[in-house]
């Protein structure tokens, strides 16, 4: 595992990971297992088991270190817990991030036509960092790359983009703020 700390790539995770009171969890998709503590030389490789390790409106941080390539998604994948910081520790400027390259890119990828959403956020006050989502299939059971439900969500330096037919966030109605810090939605396929 790359140490994506002394590097600098990126800032905000460096801040969360000194200001967050929660705790931390590390995931690398190349190097981690699930069967590791999620520690940072210890990372799950999978969202899945890096959040079962969330405690709700704990403020814990999920740390993400950039892969080879997109995390392959089959299943949407539910944020239901309350405060919750999802990091990824890509670099800053979302031009710069590429898959297979040092800095990497911390991107989800729909793979498959039966998928609603990428992520289905229903937690409030779930803050995203640095995190890409490729939704690669045109098919009407494919609804969006995000989903928004919870209150007061906050995405920054993020890319919900390759829609290929889908909505890129979806939502934000009925009272629910949604607030974006320097992120991408489009750029279709």
């Amino acid at each position: 595992m790359s140490d994506y700390w002394s590097s600098g790539h990126n800032e905000k995770a460096q801040d969360l990971f000194y200001m967050s009171p929660g705790r931390k969890i590390y995931l690398d998709p190349t190097y981690g297992s699930d069967g590791n503590a999620g520690t940072k030389n210890s990372p799950f490789k999978t969202p899945t088991c890096a959040y079962a390790q969330v405690r709700d409106g704990r403020n814990d941080t999920i740390f993400i270190v950039p892969g080879a390539s997109p995390m392959v998604v089959t299943a949407s994948m539910e944020i239901g817990k309350d405060n919750v910081n999802v990091v990824g520790l890509a670099p800053n400027s979302r031009h710069s991030r590429t898959a297979g390259t040092d800095g990497g890119l911390v991107a989800f990828r729909c793979a498959t036509t039966s998928i609603d959403n990428i992520f289905n956020i229903t937690g409030n006050s779930v803050r995203m960092y640095t995190i890409d989502t490729m939704n690669s299939f045109s098919h009407a059971s494919n609804r969006c790359d995000i989903l928004v439900a919870g209150r007061n969500p906050y995405f920054e330096g993020c890319s919900f983009r390759r829609g290929n037919g889908a909505l890129q966030l979806a939502g934000a109605n009925s009272g629910t703020g949604v607030v974006f810090g320097g992120i991408t939605a489009g750029a279709g396929n």
